[in-house]
């Protein structure tokens, strides 16, 4: 496959080269829209990478990288070719929009989210660029299943009058869950082997909206909801209890396990009109700047623990939504967040070096904990001393003190670190 780099920077056009190289690209380059051009007639490459502020040579009237963009739209053999842009600003969306392009890359980028960018505007086939930003047409196969559906719906109630519209309804609908995914546009897929999650949060970022779907290789799953980039929410399966959002309620004292039963006793599946955050606020149990707080951590947290994977796979379809994140909203920008989560990957790896496993037992030093003035411990970490007894592990430390396990990880690290807690013999 052939590509071109259009890119007044000689550097930026030698590392996008690099980047592409472990790809198979043939990479043609020019400095300028007039040349970029001259070498997309003679070469016909299959993609373009294109900074949009090109240069023209001194005294030249060929194109700059917007007129480039317009050219190549109104010569037929041309104007089919994707176009990726490398843009040194935050606002890649309208660039996007005023060229016409597939996508578009904030300068300076990482290798392997240049990498994902090109693949993913490669794997588009035949769509015109031109076209990249229409929503996109609903699947034949969504539409035709979901008459289907609609059709024995009505069968069961013409043969059972008194059948119970919402309990059916509830029963369809992790059908129609699994049909609206056939509406969003996947537009690229791969392993968290081969580009980091951090890579891949960086593309996104750039003014998308859809859903990043990642699943670990041990079945657990998260799919993170985007408008323009900013994130919505994040909803997760599979994941242990403390992601889930009672125990956020519950940590931050806003609810009881009573309250939390009573509120969540006739609750249907999430993704209903009756997801739980939905529920507690309209029941009033807890208040909706409470309920923003807990969806706000719930989320981050959710996403801190995606970023410890090593393997699994992950796939982003645009356009594609969900109900708790259109009645969330929460708009989470991604770049501190991806940062605090990278910090927090860090410290997990360190962690682990000391704590192997979550069955471990600990046991406290009675000796090393009596030089140690107990006011000056943090109610965390009295909590997690509290509860090192010599017959919990780790896991029953979390779930006995509610809090997250990395801060109770974090705290035994310490711990140990100052024999404060031992390893049980």
């Amino acid at each position: 496959m052939r590509l071109l780099i259009v890119e007044r920077s000689a550097l930026v056009r030698a590392a996008a080269a690099r980047a592409l190289a472990p790809d198979g690209w043939e990479v043609l380059s020019a400095p300028d829209g007039a040349q970029g051009l001259e070498v997309a007639q003679r070469a016909m490459p299959d993609l373009i990478l294109l900074d949009p502020i090109c240069e023209r040579l001194e005294g030249d009237p060929g194109p700059d990288g917007i007129a480039l963009c317009r050219a190549l739209r109104s010569i037929a053999n041309l104007r089919d070719i994707p176009v990726v842009l490398l843009v040194a600003e935050a606002d890649t969306e309208s660039w996007t929009r005023e060229t016409g392009a597939s996508d578009a890359i904030r300068k300076p980028f990482a290798p392997e989210a240049l990498r994902a960018a090109v693949a993913h505007a490669a794997t588009r086939g035949a769509e015109s660029p031109w076209t990249a930003g229409a929503s996109p047409t609903p699947h034949p196969d969504a539409e035709a299943a979901r008459a289907a559906l609609q059709a024995a719906l009505d069968r069961v109630r013409a043969s059972e009058p008194r059948a119970d519209e919402q309990a059916m309804l509830a029963l369809a609908e992790p059908v129609a869950r699994a049909l609206d995914t056939l509406q969003g546009e996947t537009s690229f897929r791969g392993r968290l082997e081969h580009v980091a999650l951090g890579d891949v949060l960086q593309l996104v970022q750039q003014g998308q909206t859809g859903a990043l779907s990642l699943t670990g290789d041990g079945g657990e799953s998260i799919t993170v909801y985007l408008r323009d980039g900013l994130v919505d929410i994040v909803l997760a399966e599979n994941l242990s209890h403390e992601f889930r959002l009672g125990s956020y309620l519950r940590r931050e004292r806003l609810l009881d396990d009573d309250d939390l039963r009573l509120a969540t006793r006739d609750a249907r599946r999430p993704g209903s009109k009756d997801w739980i955050g939905a529920r507690l606020r309209r029941l009033g149990a807890i208040g909706p700047e409470d309920l923003r707080a807990a969806l706000v951590q719930q989320s981050c947290e959710r996403l801190y623990e995606a970023l410890r994977w090593r393997r699994g796979e992950f796939v982003f379809r645009r356009y594609v939504t969900a109900l708790e994140a259109e009645d969330a909203r929460l708009g989470l920008p991604m770049t501190g967040t991806l940062m605090e989560g990278l910090r927090r990957v860090d410290e997990w790896r360190l962690i682990e070096e000391q704590i192997t496993s979550f069955d471990e037992i600990f046991v406290v030093d009675d000796y090393a904990l009596a030089e140690v003035d107990r006011e000056r411990l943090s109610g965390l970490e009295r909590a997690v001393v509290d509860s090192v007894d010599g017959e919990r592990d780790v896991s029953a430390i979390v779930a006995h003190t509610r809090l997250a396990s990395f801060d109770v990880c974090k705290v035994l690290f310490q711990l140990l670190g100052s024999r404060v807690v031992r390893r049980r013999r």
